[in-house]
C-alpha cells in the first residue's frame, strides 16, 4: 500500500466509538486500534518514502517511521496507565510531558514524538464563529469564554477541564452548530470572531488534532502517520455522555494542558494559542474524491492565560475582536443578504440533505456576519471597554 492508502483506509478514519467497536472500555480501544494501525504500516510499499520531504526527515525509512508511530502510541497507553491505574493526573501529565521534550541525541531525532507534531497558522484573514443558547438577547461579552468570576458554571469538557475559563470556535457555522447540538434557532445567539495579529514578527498556530486527510502529501503525510496514534486517542466518542467521568477525555485535556504549558516552540517567534480538532459530533463521509467536513473546517479550543481586571483573559481580549451577537432566528427573518456575497463552498450534507452551503441558513448567516461591525472586548489600558455597533 502507498501513503495515500494508508490514509484513505477505513482504520484510520475519525471518528470512533469504542462501543460500536465492541471493545470493553476506551483503553483497550486505544490499544488495540493502536497495534491494528501498527501493523498496517507494516504494509506500506518501500517506495512511498521516494517522496519530496523536508530536511529533517530526508533520510527517514519505513522502519523509522513504524518505530516513531510505536513511540507515539507507547506514550499515550502510558499516560493513560498513569492515569487510571495509579490514580494520578498530575503524574499522568508528567508522562505524557516526558515523551514529548526534545532529547540530546539528535541522530535519533526521528523517533521522538514531539517532531511529528503539525501546526495551523492562523492570522487576521481567518474567521470564526461561535453559537451560545440563551433564553435573552446577549451582550458582546457574554459570548466570550465564560468569565473567571463563573468559574463554577464550567464542566469538563475534551478541551478543558472544570473550572477553567476556555474559549470554543469553529471555522464554520454548521461545525459550531453541530457542537452545541440544539435545533431551536429561537434560543441560539452567533457571532463571528477575528483574530488580531499583535505582532507582525511571531507566528501564531494551532496545535493541529484534525483527522480523516487524505489530501496530504510529502512530508505532512508522513507527520500525519506517525502521531495518527495521538489523534486516534483525543477522536473517541464519549460513550456515557451523562457520566460524571469521561475517560475520552484524558489525553485531549492532558494534550490542552500541554499546549498552555508550551506556548513558544521552534524559538520564540512561533507561539501555540490552541488546539484545532475535527468535531467527534460528526459523520465525516468519505465520497470517493473529498469528505462531507472538509480538512478546512475544524474547532478551536484556546486556553485563558491570565484574568484581567474584568473576569477575562487578558490575552485572548487583546488577540480577538468580535461581532455582536445576534439572534440565529430573527437574523433569517429580517436581515437581507446582498446576493454579490454569497460565496461558493462545495456542498455538505446538511439535515441529511447535500445542500450548497451558501443556499443553507448557516451560510447565509455568515453572509450577513461579513457586514457586521468587530468590537474590542477591552483594549484600553487594561478596562474594560464595549465599542458601540
Amino acid at each position: 500500500m502507498n501513503i495515500e492508502e494508508i490514509l484513505k483506509s477505513d482504520l484510520v478514519q475519525f471518528p470512533k466509538s469504542w462501543k460500536n467497536l465492541n471493545y470493553k472500555s476506551y483503553p483497550e480501544c486505544i490499544y488495540t486500534e493502536g497495534l491494528k494501525y501498527l501493523k498496517l504500516l507494516e504494509s506500506l510499499d518501500d517506495g512511498s518514502f521516494e517522496i519530496d520531504i523536508g530536511l529533517e526527515l530526508k533520510s527517514l525509512t519505513k522502519r523509522n517511521l513504524i518505530d516513531a508511530s510505536k513511540n507515539m502510541h507507547s506514550a499515550v497507553l502510558e499516560t493513560l496507565e498513569v492515569y487510571l491505574d495509579k490514580g494520578s493526573p498530575f503524574k499522568a501529565y508528567e508522562t505524557f510531558e516526558k515523551h514529548f521534550q526534545i532529547k540530546k541525541d539528535h541522530e535519533l531525532n526521528y523517533l521522538q514524538p514531539l517532531h511529528y507534531l503539525d501546526y495551523i497558522k492562523i492570522n487576521s484573514k481567518d474567521d470564526f464563529y461561535k453559537i451560545r443558547v440563551s433564553e435573552y438577547d446577549l451582550k458582546i461579552e457574554q459570548i466570550f469564554h465564560v468569565p473567571f468570576k463563573d468559574r463554577e458554571k464550567i464542566k469538563s469538557y475534551r478541551y478543558s477541564i472544570s473550572g477553567f475559563p476556555t474559549l470554543y470556535l469553529s471555522n464554520l457555522l454548521f461545525i459550531s452548530f453541530n457542537e452545541i447540538g440544539i435545533n431551536d434557532y429561537d434560543r441560539l445567539y452567533v457571532s463571528k470572531f477575528k483574530f488580531v495579529q499583535e505582532d507582525s514578527i511571531q507566528n501564531n498556530h494551532l496545535l493541529d488534532l484534525r483527522g480523516n486527510f487524505p489530501y496530504f502529501a510529502g512530508e505532512r503525510a508522513i507527520m500525519y502517520l506517525v502521531r495518527w496514534p495521538l489523534i486516534m486517542a483525543c477522536n473517541i466518542k464519549v460513550a456515557y455522555p451523562n457520566s460524571p467521568f469521561k475517560p475520552e477525555y484524558i489525553i485531549p485535556q492532558i494534550v490542552f494542558q500541554w499546549v498552555r504549558n508550551n506556548i513558544s516552540f521552534g524559538g520564540n517567534r512561533n507561539k501555540i494559542l490552541g488546539v484545532a480538532y475535527s468535531s467527534s459530533k460528526s459523520n465525516n463521509e468519505y465520497d470517493g474524491e473529498h469528505y462531507n467536513f472538509s480538512d478546512w473546517y475544524y474547532n478551536v479550543a484556546i486556553p485563558t492565560v491570565s484574568k484581567g481586571k474584568n473576569d477575562f483573559c487578558n490575552n485572548l481580549s487583546k488577540q480577538f475582536v468580535l461581532t455582536k451577537p445576534f439572534n440565529f432566528k430573527s437574523a433569517l427573518n429580517t436581515k437581507a443578504i446582498n446576493p454579490k456575497e454569497k460565496y461558493h463552498l462545495n456542498p455538505l450534507k446538511i439535515f441529511g440533505a447535500n445542500i450548497k452551503y451558501s443556499d443553507s441558513d448557516f451560510g447565509k448567516i455568515e453572509i450577513m456576519l461579513n457586514s457586521e461591525i468587530y468590537s474590542n472586548l477591552y483594549f484600553i489600558n487594561g478596562e474594560k471597554y464595549i465599542e458601540e455597533v
